[in-house]
Formats: structure tokens, sequence, C-alpha cells
């Protein structure tokens, strides 16, 4: 499923309406997810996204979250964020995906998504 680039996903069941955009990138054996309501956000769904991405048959390796926040739960760009850092990963291939990231993402976002996307100036 998941090989080289990234893919977006969303937190709710195919039986249920759109919840919550992240992305999960494979590197090195690794699986990085950007949440952009940071690690801890209770994804409803979190043990099956564990499941299906966190398997690794290398000592060491497993899944791994973003460590920061970039957007507010009052917002509702978490899908215009998951594709900017999708967008990110598969042109760039960084070794360090999270302090990538980290480096191309400040504040919660709101500007830099807007700018990438034409919106803002």
């Amino acid at each position: 499923m998941l090989k080289t680039n990234p893919i977006i996903i969303n937190t709710a069941l195919s039986n249920e309406e759109g919840e919550h955009w992240i992305t999960a990138y494979k590197h090195g054996g690794n699986v990085f997810v950007y949440d952009s309501l940071g690690p801890r956000n209770n994804r409803s769904n979190d043990a099956i996204i564990r499941k299906r991405l966190g398997r690794s048959d290398q000592k060491g390796k497993g899944l791994h979250f973003y460590p920061h926040i970039n957007q507010s739960r009052k917002s509702n760009i978490c899908g215009w964020l998951a594709l900017l850092v999708a967008g990110y990963l598969r042109k760039y291939k960084p070794d360090d995906p999270s302090a990538f990231i980290k480096a191309r993402i400040s504040g919660d976002g709101t500007d830099e998504v807007l700018a990438a996307f034409g919106l803002k100036k």
C-alpha cells in the first residue's frame, strides 16, 4: 500500500463522513505520520491506523508521529496541510521527515498553506 510516496488518509471509517485528514510517509523502514492537530490528537480510529501502517519486520523501525501542532481545533485546514506536507515529502524525499516538516511549516500553518495554494500573498 505505502511505498515511497506519501498518502493522505481520512481518519473516519469508509462508511462515515469525513473527519480529519493526515499524511503518512514511509522512509527507511519507518512510517512517519503527520497530523496537523498533533500526535496526541485522540483520532477516533488510531488503532486501525497503527495496525495498518505500523507493521515492521525490522527491529527499531515502526510508526512515528510528527511531534508538533500546526492547526487549532477551531480551524478546518487539516486537508490543505495534509496536501501541502504530502507535496513537500514527494518532491524532496527528506532523510529526516519530522525535521523537514517543522522547517517548512511554522505557527498554525494557515498563512503558509493559503500562500502555497495561491489564496493569499
